[in-house]
């Protein structure tokens, strides 16, 4: 695994998702990395998703990343009590 150094937010704005509510954070590094990713507090639980590029490889990654980081919703869990959520892939 590569060190990818540090990352630096240069965008943050509040999201909610479902009854959620969270976080989400555009970043790029000084070795030309740049990503999207999205915090949130479900119960006593902190879920983190996140897409990272290149900052050359593609021209649209902030959609794709966007398209990506959507694709995840919260549900009810089974077995847990009532009222708990979880974050699943649809």
């Amino acid at each position: 695994m590569r060190d990818i150094g540090s990352l630096f937010p240069y965008e943050c704005k509040d999201i909610k998702l479902g009854l959620r509510q969270g976080r989400e954070l555009d970043f790029e590094s000084p070795e030309g990395l740049v990503g999207k990713a999205r915090i949130l507090l479900v119960n006593r639980r902190m879920y983190v998703l996140g897409v990272i590029t290149f900052k050359g490889n593609a021209d649209n990654w902030k959609s794709l990343g966007t398209q990506f980081l959507d694709s995840f919703k919260t549900f009810p869990s089974s077995g847990t009590k009532q009222g708990a959520n979880s974050i699943k892939k649809t």
